[in-house]
């Protein structure tokens, strides 16, 4: 009799755990999980390649979007290429409406995504890349460089997905050189920020070193007072490292510039006074204090401009002062 009354509690113990793996499997991807399965389908269709499609058409499947999910089916069953193209043309137009309406958030997890367009594909010519540089996922081998860059999406928003670009930049013209310097302007030049934008790709179509450092100065501009903006958003603030605003007197309308290191690398004046400039304050770092650390003097009315040598606080003249010991 004991026994009997056990089995009835046993079988619901089993049926509860059943259900909880029931439901785990039946959770809809994250949006982090959907692209990383998009990605190698975009890059197969570039290539003119099924292989793999359908293993990752059936991940995609399991996404919450009812569009994306019936799409994916269809590009999972799609027996042969130009099939494929159409339904991976439908599965980009939802996730990309589901990448955009994340965009608010400011989400991390998703990496820097490119959104191309391509004008020969129809109906819908959209599609989304982590690399860089283009490759046609709709026209594969026969035009793979067909299209345009229009946004970026994901990566923090801005501007913490400018800051790469923006950075090798500013390390190339330290050094004298425009290598990759369109490149990376041109990336910039899609910012949302106009400004931003004009600026970029006036420096992307520079095609000597001090054209270059002149619209440089207005990417640096308008990048500095996204990241100065970001510091004081107490809702939806990026996430940024450590950067070094640095100000250079010889370098005018306007000499300012971000970079990591701590040890100024001029991008206005190269390799003729790299030293030149001094360090205005440090931003970003999760919140971390604005100094590098072994700065000796500081603004009386502005703590987070600090100095190595004296001088003047450049927001609001007043000379610096000594750090007590």
């Amino acid at each position: 009799m004991r026994f009997r009354r056990l089995i009835p509690a046993a079988l619901a113990t089993v049926i509860a755990i059943a259900g909880t793996f029931a439901a785990a499997a039946d959770e809809p991807a994250s949006l982090p999980t959907l692209v990383e399965h998009y990605t190698p389908v975009r890059a197969a269709l570039a290539a003119d390649d099924l292989d793999g499609v359908k293993e990752h058409a059936d991940a995609l499947a399991k996404a919450g979007d009812r569009k994306l999910a019936a799409a994916a089916r269809e590009l999972a069953a799609a027996e042969d290429i130009t099939a494929a193209r159409a339904a991976f043309g439908d599965v980009s137009r939802a996730l990309i409406a589901q990448v955009k309406g994340a965009e608010k958030k400011h989400d991390a997890a998703l990496p820097v995504l490119h959104l191309f367009k391509c004008p020969m594909a129809k109906p819908y010519g959209e599609w989304l890349q982590v690399e860089s540089g283009i490759a046609n996922p709709y026209m594969g081998s026969r035009m793979p460089r067909c299209g345009s860059r229009t946004a970026l999406l994901g990566g923090g928003g801005e501007p913490r997905r400018l800051l790469d670009d923006y950075l090798a930049v500013r390390k190339a013209l330290a050094a004298d050189s425009l290598y990759g310097v369109k490149e990376h302007a041109g990336i910039l030049a899609v910012s949302g920020d106009r400004k931003l934008a004009a600026a970029a790709r006036e420096l992307a179509s520079s095609k000597d070193i001090t054209v270059a450092r002149k619209a440089f100065g207005e990417v640096s501009r308008a990048l500095i007072g996204q990241v100065e903006a970001n510091e004081k958003r107490k809702k939806g603030k990026a996430d940024l490292p450590a950067l070094h605003l640095f100000k250079c007197p010889m370098a005018s309308p306007y000499g300012q510039w971000l970079q990591e290191e701590s040890t100024i690398s001029n991008p206005y004046m190269g390799s003729r006074m790299p030293r030149c400039g001094s360090l205005v304050e440090t931003l970003g770092g999760g919140g971390d204090a604005k100094s590098t650390g072994d700065a000796s003097y500081v603004c009386p009315m502005h703590s987070g401009v600090t100095a190595e040598k004296p001088g003047s606080c450049p927001k609001c003249g007043m000379a610096l002062r000594k750090k007590a010991e």
